[in-house]
């Protein structure tokens, strides 16, 4: 039903977004041109607004810089590339950031959202903040995080290679 959440620009690590990539490369016709149609939509969207570069090319901000973008974003109403009627046609795929918005508010809320309409269930931890920070170092720009609607543009480049190496590695650097 409410796909709200879906016009926020999900901010995914590198690793998420090369599984994006493969998601959709995996899609068969016409679904595969459909989905990359809606990848291209929201990228000349965010061109248009003059939104492209901080969201091509992020760079650490400040929390209030963060929130400014984001409803910027919000405000261009962009719907992940992956919402068909209102629902996420991914979800046992998502990204770990969708995963973790947990919204407790009424649908009717979203709209116009703000600190004192939009109730979020708070984590003690966020699995997604840690995967986008060890992932960072291993990013030819320093980028932590790219947003979901441009991550067939991030993974057009060459794959960085992960400064962890393989699963094991990445549980104890999580850890």
């Amino acid at each position: 039903g409410c796909g709200a959440c879906c016009r926020q620009p999900v901010p995914i690590s590198i690793s998420e977004a090369r599984g994006i990539r493969q998601l959709v490369e995996a899609l068969p016709e016409p679904r595969r041109s459909q989905v990359r149609a809606r990848f291209d939509a929201a990228r000349a969207r965010l061109a248009a607004s003059g939104l492209f570069e901080p969201f091509a090319h992020p760079t650490p901000e400040t929390a209030a810089r963060k929130q400014e973008l984001a409803m910027a974003y919000f405000r261009l109403g962009i719907p992940c590339p992956f919402l068909d009627d209102e629902s996420c046609s991914i979800h046992p795929d998502r990204p770990v950031a969708c995963r973790e918005y947990l919204v407790s508010s009424p649908a009717a809320c979203c709209a116009q959202p703000t600190p004192e309409t939009i109730r979020v269930v708070a984590l003690s931890a966020k699995v997604s903040s840690v995967l986008r920070a060890m992932e960072q170092p291993a990013s030819a720009d320093g980028a932590a995080w790219l947003a979901l609607a441009l991550a067939l543009d991030r993974t057009d480049a060459p794959a960085e290679e992960s400064r962890l190496g393989p699963g094991p590695a990445w549980v104890e650097e999580f850890f």
